[in-house]
């Protein structure tokens, strides 16, 4: 199942790919749902969330059946990919520095990650993936 090199490698848990794109058809879906899906159904999942554009109704018909049911969430859309979200840059500090061209290099799935961690303030999760992302190139 495709996940970044700075996810947690364990398959019970969902990867961001596949959360990106509950997130783009504005569901929440529980850990015990994810776990009883069939493996086939979460690479899917994780796959439709990898691609530029995420295919909502898809994951939606993946989704039927769940048990306990996804939950309605307002959607969420991807950062921008040709600026830096302020919130990405602000947590990543000076000591982290990002411009808009490598911004925009990374995979989608990479920046709904980075702006994830920002978001919901995970300082240690963004640095980590900040230095997979960056400082592994050098």
């Amino acid at each position: 199942m495709p996940r970044l090199p700075f996810e947690d490698p364990d398959p019970s848990f969902m990867p961001l790919a596949a959360r990106r794109a509950l997130d783009h058809a504005g569901l929440k879906l529980s850990l015990r749902a994810w776990q009883g899906l069939s493996f086939l159904v979460r690479e899917t999942l994780a796959g439709l969330g990898e691609a530029e554009d995420v295919d909502i109704e898809r994951v939606r018909e993946l989704l039927e059946g769940a048990r306990p049911e996804p939950e309605p969430i307002e959607p969420l859309a991807d950062p921008p990919a040709g600026t830096v979200p302020a919130a990405v840059r602000d947590a990543l500090g000076p000591e982290r520095p990002i411009d808009e061209a490598a911004w925009e290099g990374l995979a989608v799935v990479a920046r709904y990650a980075l702006a994830s961690y920002a978001r919901r303030g995970r300082s240690e999760k963004l640095a980590a993936a900040y230095d997979s992302l960056f400082r592994a190139r050098s």
